[in-house]
């Protein structure tokens, strides 16, 4: 069977399985009801969209030829996640067994498809190739958790998660296909099509709210998942489609995102697993931007980001000027949002297209749900000088 009906079983079995899933939800507990802090979304929410990905997914998989001796194992792995991942959506479980979860995905992948991460490409001294060895597992173990907990926390805006991803994989596809790896090809254009049936019911829009789904930690742990997989598997071997230093731009927005809010929480003693609203999406509706600008925002600076290791990729840029600017940009990023009230003010100056008054009135409430929540940085920013500034 061809790629063109495995994306379209794909696309009608995720589109179909979310339909028949999002009856049943409210019965098992598979909702998001919001709680006025985190949670702002309106009425209750089926958190099935992860869930029907999966399915679909598999489904268009069993469709094809085996494209991929090891793809079974990536498919127990996803299971793995999908399975922690509802029950953690119905009741929330310890960041330590999800983490547990995560690691367990990785091995699988690891040892049963022999996925991992064997070199980091042209980053030695002399400009060779510089080999991991005796540290290839616990690396990769490293790169597929970060992964995976950078697309989970990118989760908090409609949409978001979803575009993410799908503009990683449609990067995949156009090298994959250029490169002639015709399995990952598959792969990537399948899952791609899968969510897209998903962002149907996920984008932001007043016509979608009575049909919309959420991802859950079930979906947004398993594309973080497949998307490590897929990047680590194109960039290692004889017949690599790119070095690892690209795989870092296709997904450096929400990777660079979480390494700065990680390091902001253990720069001010918490911990990097203490939940707040600091990421980039946050920072944007705090200043006042609805959910389709912050959405249309964050795409074009993935976008961007793409691009950039497009070029990399296409004109063979040296592997060392590529880290050099990624790296560049991940501290410009670090310090420019460790700066809450500059980006609100940029933000609400120049993207937002709101009145004065309607941007004040969000970004306060917003603040001083924060001050409920005992956040005392923010609150200490809290005054009529600041809002003003808005």
């Amino acid at each position: 069977m061809g790629v063109f009906w495995g994306c379209l079983i794909a696309f009608l079995s995720t589109a179909g399985i979310i339909r028949a899933l999002r009856a049943v939800a409210p019965y098992v507990g598979l909702v998001d009801n919001p709680d006025g802090l985190r949670k702002r979304h309106e009425g209750s929410v089926p958190l099935v969209g992860g869930i029907a990905i999966y399915l679909g997914f598999v489904s268009s998989m069993m469709a094809l030829t085996p494209v991929f001796e090891g793809l079974p194992w990536l498919m127990a792995g996803g299971l793995l996640l999908v399975g922690v991942g509802a029950r953690d959506d119905c009741c929330p479980i310890s960041a330590e067994r999800r983490l547990a979860a995560h690691i367990a995905a990785a091995l699988l992948a690891i040892y049963g498809a022999d996925v991992r991460l064997y070199d980091l490409g042209n980053l030695s001294v002399g400009g060779g190739v510089l080999p991991l060895d005796v540290l290839s597992v616990p690396f990769t173990v490293f790169t597929m958790v970060g992964i995976i907990n950078a697309i989970n926390l990118s989760d908090g805006v409609d949409g978001l998660a979803g575009m993410l991803t799908v503009l990683t994989l449609l990067a995949l596809i156009v090298m994959t296909s250029l490169a002639g790896r015709y399995e990952l090809f598959q792969i990537s254009i399948c899952l791609a099509s899968a969510m897209t049936a998903f962002l149907l019911f996920n984008l932001p829009g007043r016509r979608r709210r009575s049909g919309r789904v959420f991802l859950g930690d079930a979906g947004s742990t398993l594309l973080g998942y497949l998307l490590a997989c897929l990047l680590i598997a194109s960039s290692q071997g004889d017949t690599r489609v790119f070095a690892p230093t690209i795989a870092l731009w296709l997904v450096a927005l929400p990777l660079g995102d979480t390494i700065a809010v990680g390091a902001r929480r253990l720069a001010s003693g918490r911990s990097p697993f203490h939940a707040d609203r600091t990421h980039l999406h946050h920072l944007a509706l705090s200043a006042g931007l609805s959910q389709r600008q912050t959405l249309f925002l964050l795409s074009a600076m993935s976008i961007f980001y793409i691009i950039i290791g497009l070029l990399g990729w296409l004109f063979h840029v040296s592997d060392l000027a590529l880290l050099g600017l990624v790296l560049f940009f991940s501290l410009h990023n670090l310090w420019w949002t460790g700066r809450a009230w500059t980006v609100r003010r940029f933000l609400g100056r120049r993207v937002c297209r709101r009145s004065g008054k309607d941007r004040r009135q969000i970004a306060t409430s917003n603040i001083v749900r924060e001050c409920r929540r005992g956040d005392r940085r923010l609150c200490a920013d809290l005054n009529t000088r600041s809002i003003q500034a808005i």
